[in-house]
């Protein structure tokens, strides 16, 4: 367990200081909003994990299984309609003539991060523990994997 959450530390530290960086990057008021937007729901992200890592903790996996595919995806899924947002505004040329091409580093984090489903490592570290529900991501249907 400790080595999941060492593992999660680690890229959210990383996703911190690329998310910092790309805030300077930020050129126009549509990009500026869904990247706030984004990170709004990224927080709410983060406090239903911390939930979920205390009910893995006290050992109430169904409660914490249950939370995984209810709210934490439905939040999961607002944040990444929001970094399809800011995303597709760099890609669209709509932002500042030097920003033409994101910023590769971010984008690669954020690819990272949908793969990786933070929540659903902590509870794959349990031996003890056998799921049979939907990924939190719903990665088999998704073509930006």
């Amino acid at each position: 367990m400790q080595r999941a959450q060492d593992a999660i530390n680690a890229d959210l530290t990383k996703l911190q200081q690329r998310m910092k960086r790309y805030e300077g990057l930020i050129s126009v008021p549509e990009e500026r909003e869904a990247y706030g937007k984004f990170k709004e729901k990224l927080s709410s992200y983060m406090l239903l994990h911390d939930k979920l890592v205390a009910l893995s903790l006290a050992g109430n996996k169904d409660e914490a299984a249950d939370l995984l595919t209810s709210d934490m995806r439905m939040v999961y899924d607002e944040m990444d309609t929001q970094a399809d947002k800011f995303r597709d505004v760099n890609v669209s040329g709509r932002c500042h003539v030097v920003r033409l091409i994101p910023d590769k580093a971010f984008a690669d984090e954020l690819t990272q991060l949908r793969r990786s489903r933070l929540s659903n490592a902590l509870l794959r570290e349990c031996d003890e523990c056998e799921w049979r529900r939907p990924s939190v991501s719903g990665a088999a249907g998704r073509k930006d994997f």
